[in-house]
């Protein structure tokens, strides 16, 4: 508003009556407070986006530690199975029952069936080192057929 006349600048150069609808200072308070609240509730926000990406590296890190250890772990006790089976080799009765429980497992497996470990009895009388290879053998054929592996 010019002090000199009753008219905005605005209105007097367009040459109208001016209506002097101004925003009142509450109006301006208001506005004011609204964009300190938006502010305040945005810098929260990204503080706990801060947090929560730092939450996910930080698990991520766990997580590929974790794996590590895993491989560490199968590494060792490959290593102690193949000392075992050094130590005490398969004999041919052995070979020829994981021959054949091998083939009975194909065959479920090419029948649509799942194999169910039932009774153990079958297994009694079986070396641990033939148990552990006939184990060890399972999954590396999962492997090399494309399975997924447990961990």
């Amino acid at each position: 508003m010019d002090s000199k006349s009753r008219n905005c600048s605005s209105c007097t150069c367009c040459g109208r009556k001016c209506e002097k609808q101004f925003h009142s200072d509450k109006e301006w308070n208001d506005l004011s407070r609204s964009e300190e609240q938006i502010n305040a509730q945005l810098e929260e926000a990204e503080n706990q986006v801060e947090l929560l990406m730092a939450k996910i590296k930080r698990l991520r890190k766990q997580r590929k530690f974790l794996k590590e250890c895993g491989l560490r772990m199968l590494d060792h006790d490959t290593a102690v199975m193949d000392k075992l089976n050094e130590d005490d080799p398969l004999s041919a009765e052995d070979l020829a029952e994981l021959e054949r429980l091998a083939n009975e497992y194909e065959g479920h497996l090419q029948s649509g069936n799942s194999l169910v470990l039932g009774d153990p009895q079958p297994l009694e009388g079986l070396s641990p080192g033939f148990i552990a290879e006939f184990l060890a053998s399972g999954s590396s054929e999962q492997e090399a057929s494309g399975g997924s592996q447990r961990p």
